[in-house]
């Protein structure tokens, strides 16, 4: 059709014709994914498996949210003895929700949860016996709720390296912890450590000392821990 004959057809039917230097195309919409970054902006698809709370007592349950990026909500990993590692996790960033690890007897390490930065929820590591260290988390930034870690009969030491912004600290009932080293921790409400006899006293009272000013305003007890052990 000519450009002549559709000027023609659009007088007739009340309209302006469109000019060509006006005329505009909008950008398409952004493309979703099951696996959109957190960082966009998007959520994941509602049909995605990495939406909603879930609870996994087995590795078959964990696998089926496999390379998520981002959970859209609780994620817990309960009872699941079958589970020594968490690779289905390893690209996880974000958690929209607790996330829980709890009474997974041979779980020896978080490593896959190498790039995980923030929990929106709490983040309860408990009753893992084989579990000695929490390096997976090295890149964590954030944790909205409480940082709960207990009853680990292995685990000697509690570094949380990049760990800025916690809305609590419970540690307790921890027999064979040593350390305790969150060097970035600046904001938190609650702060527990108790039934931690290894650990000496003056590293906790160390964590609460870098808190500066907020430490006035903390929810604060530290309680059967080492008195006598020196820091350096």
């Amino acid at each position: 059709m000519s450009r002549a004959f559709l000027v023609i057809l659009l007088s007739l039917a009340g309209c302006e014709a469109p000019s060509a230097e006006g005329v505009t195309i909008d950008p398409p919409p952004p493309v979703r994914s099951k696996n959109d970054d957190w960082r966009t902006g998007l959520p994941p698809l509602p049909d995605s498996p990495c939406v909603g709370d879930h609870v996994f007592h087995d590795r078959a349950g964990l696998a089926s949210v496999d390379g998520c990026v981002i959970h859209d909500g609780a994620l817990s990993i309960v009872g699941a003895h079958d589970v020594t590692d968490l690779a289905p996790l390893s690209k996880l960033e974000r958690v929209r929700g607790t996330l829980e690890i709890r009474d997974t007897p041979h779980l020896d390490g978080l490593a896959h949860l190498a790039r995980l930065v923030k929990v929106d929820g709490d983040l309860v590591i408990q009753r893992n016996e084989r579990l000695e260290r929490l390096d997976g988390l090295g890149r964590l930034e954030v944790v909205l709720g409480v940082v709960h870690v207990s009853r680990g009969e292995s685990l000697s030491e509690l570094a949380l390296g990049r760990l800025e912004r916690a809305g609590g600290l419970l540690v307790e009932h921890m027999p064979a912890l040593e350390h305790l080293s969150l060097p970035r921790l600046r904001d938190v409400s609650l702060f527990v450590v108790q039934d931690a006899p290894r650990l000496p006293t003056c590293e906790a009272e160390g964590l609460v000392a870098q808190l500066g000013g907020r430490a006035a305003q903390l929810d604060l007890s530290i309680s059967g821990t080492d008195d006598s052990a020196a820091c350096p």
